[in-house]
Order: C-alpha cells, then sequence, then structure tokens
C-alpha cells in the first residue's frame, strides 16, 4: 500500500481553507473577557479572549486597531467581530478581530478593583518603610526557574558583587504560588538577614499576575518589618502588590537596579565624604590653632598688664617707704642718737657716756656733759 505523504503546512493550508469556506467563522461574534494584551510598535494588537470554560488567541491589525475609540486592556469584557484562521506556521488557530464594542470591566478586573479599594480604605497602601540606599544584603522572592532571577542576578553582578543575595524560591503562579510567596516572605523575616527583599516576577497575562493581587500576599508584604519593592510584570502591568509594597519597579531588573548601589557610585561617595571629613578636619585644626592664638595673645596681654601693675604698685610702695624711711628723714637735717639702741630720752643716758649722732651722711661720736 502506497503511502501518501503530505508536508505539515499543506495540512495546514488545507485546514485553513477548509476555515475560510465555513460562512459561520467568516463573521461572529465572540464575548469574553481581554487577557494577556500588548500593542506591538506594528500597530498589531495580540491577546486572548476568554470566558468561565475557555480561551481563544486573538489578534487585531492596526488597520482595525484604528477604528477603535477606546484602548483594549486586560480585564475589559468585550463583544469583538471576527473571523476564524489559521496560522500557517503553528498550525494554531486565532480570532482575527475587525470590530470590538466595550461591554464593561471582566470578573477578575472587578475582583482586583474591589480589592484594592477595600485595602486602600483600611489604609494598607499607606505608612511606607524607607527602603536602604546601602543595604548590607539584598532577599529576592521569585520563581528559581524564572528568567527574572537570572536577570537581577546578572544586574546585581554588574553593580557590585560585595553585597550578598538570599534567594528565597516561591512558585509565581498558579494555584501553590499565593502560598509559597507568603512563606517566603514570613522567612525572610524570620531569618532577618535581607535589609529590603525584592519580591516579583517577569511579565505575563492578567492571570499569570494574579497570585500577585491575592489578598494573602498583600497582608504578608504589609506585615513585613523588611521593607519591600514589587517587580511584577512589565512597566504597565499593576497589582495590588505594587501599591502595598513600599516602592514600585516597573520590571525586575529596575528593581535590582533601586536596591543594588552602584559599587564604583559608592567608591566616588566615599571619596567624598573622605574628603569634606578632611576639609572639616582642617577648618577644625584652623579654628583650634585661632583660638590658641588668641588665647596666647590674651595671656601674653594678661601677664604684660599684671606685670605692668606689679612695677606701678611696686614704685608707689617704694616711694611710700621712701618717704617713710628715717635716711629721709635725715636729709631734711634731722638726726638720731644711739647708745645701744635709739636714745629718745635724757634719762637714758648719763654725764660722760659716749653717744652717736648719725646724720644723713655719716656718724659723729660725742660724749654726754651736761643733761637738762
Amino acid at each position: 500500500m502506497t503511502k501518501r505523504v503530505v508536508p505539515i503546512s499543506d495540512v495546514n493550508k488545507y485546514v485553513a481553507d477548509m476555515l475560510s469556506q465555513d460562512f459561520m467563522l467568516q463573521n461572529l461574534w465572540i464575548s469574553g473577557e481581554v487577557s494577556g494584551c500588548k500593542y506591538y510598535p506594528s500597530g498589531h494588537v495580540y491577546f486572548t479572549i476568554k470566558d468561565e470554560d475557555a480561551t481563544i488567541k486573538a489578534v487585531m491589525f492596526s488597520q482595525y486597531v484604528r477604528n477603535l475609540s477606546f484602548r483594549l486592556e486586560d480585564g475589559m469584557k468585550i463583544l469583538a467581530r471576527a473571523k476564524i484562521t489559521v496560522y500557517d506556521k503553528t498550525g494554531s488557530y486565532q480570532a482575527n478581530v475587525i470590530e470590538v464594542e466595550k461591554q464593561g470591566i471582566g470578573t477578575l478586573y472587578e475582583a482586583y478593583e474591589a480589592l484594592r479599594a477595600s485595602l486602600e480604605k483600611e489604609g494598607l497602601f499607606d505608612n511606607k518603610r524607607q527602603v536602604p540606599k546601602y543595604p548590607k544584603s539584598i532577599g529576592i522572592i521569585t520563581s528559581k526557574q524564572g528568567a527574572a532571577l537570572q536577570d537581577m542576578l546578572n544586574v546585581a553582578s554588574r553593580r557590585n558583587k560585595n553585597i550578598p543575595i538570599y534567594v528565597y524560591p516561591a512558585s509565581v503562579q498558579g494555584q501553590l504560588a499565593k502560598a509559597e510567596i507568603v512563606r517566603q516572605i514570613e522567612r525572610a523575616n524570620e531569618a532577618n538577614v535581607a535589609s529590603v527583599l525584592i519580591v516579583g516576577r517577569g511579565g505575563g497575562s492578567i492571570e499569570d499576575l494574579w497570585s500577585f493581587n491575592e489578598e494573602i500576599v498583600a497582608r504578608a508584604i504589609a506585615a513585613s518589618k523588611i521593607p519591600v519593592i514589587s517587580a511584577v510584570g512589565h512597566e504597565t502591568d499593576f497589582t495590588i502588590a505594587d501599591f502595598v509594597s513600599d516602592l514600585r519597579a516597573p520590571t525586575p531588573s529596575a528593581a535590582m537596579e533601586i536596591a543594588m548601589p552602584s559599587a564604583d557610585e559608592m567608591a566616588v561617595q566615599i571619596e567624598q565624604y573622605r574628603h569634606r571629613a578632611v576639609l572639616a578636619m582642617e577648618k577644625k585644626i584652623s579654628l583650634e590653632q585661632n583660638n590658641i592664638a588668641y588665647l596666647q595673645d590674651r595671656l601674653n596681654m594678661l601677664s604684660k598688664n599684671r606685670i605692668n601693675n606689679y612695677w606701678i604698685n611696686l614704685d608707689y610702695l617704694t616711694n611710700m617707704l621712701d618717704k617713710l624711711s628715717p635716711l629721709k628723714t635725715l636729709s631734711r637735717g634731722y638726726s638720731y642718737v644711739t647708745k645701744d639702741t635709739v636714745v629718745t630720752s635724757i634719762n637714758q643716758v648719763e654725764i660722760g657716756d659716749k653717744l652717736e649722732i648719725t646724720v644723713a651722711d655719716g656718724t659723729i661720736g660725742v660724749s654726754v656733759n651736761t643733761k637738762e
């Protein structure tokens, strides 16, 4: 029996042709919720339309996007007019959306807004902790297999190899993710070795990121004694974790740029501090030297004044002593008589006694001849 071998591309083209001949599949309205919406530079928009039971990949090309009066966003409920086609390269079918009518917010987005409003009213978004500028160590809570972890480690290695990093692995999507993220936040706080925590993952659909919209994760972040930087998805992705964290980074790599100080910048900062310290010390020494010089001048002045005062007092006392000196009296023509001691009465001498009369320039020896 001859085997008929058909190339995969022919199979895909055949299916595509079959679908193109089905009138219903070429013009139908699909109701669902937008998820994983992404605008490309080309103007095309790729997203998923989902309901409670199933999902379908969708694309809206730029010529139709230009007709929209609003921007497609995750969580938005829509009615989409589309035709079902097969993409030849992969054999996957998708909805080529031609027209979109906005129906309201989706179930997940509605839950997101309700929780955000509730936690905000409770004050869980207030009282932010200060993220340290120069952490002693950094903790990361993310998937061990995800690209986000490697991106952060690459940034850390480039910026500073001297600050330790502790990785607390956790699932970041799926049923187990929220409990694992909460446990690792608690574990990091129990260990208390990290100065700051980065909690996050790479980009994805609203469903992929939903673990970071869970209330128990939000409360665990709020209860953390260690400051938390959220780094969930891309710049346009906002989760409840972003609002409750102490700081939001647009991506995991950006979170590490914030948390990890640059070694080069630290070296420059240290040199600036050293220079300021030297200037401050030189200024202090200069001031003290000026103070010492002032005190020396003051001491010299006081010493000189005191010595001058002593000389003035000495001159005064010398003059006073000079005025009171017997010699001064003698110079005015007075004299005194001594006989062993100063004679102050005639009763101290007898006729014939030898006496000395002291005058200004010497003594005169005399004998007593008479007493009256």
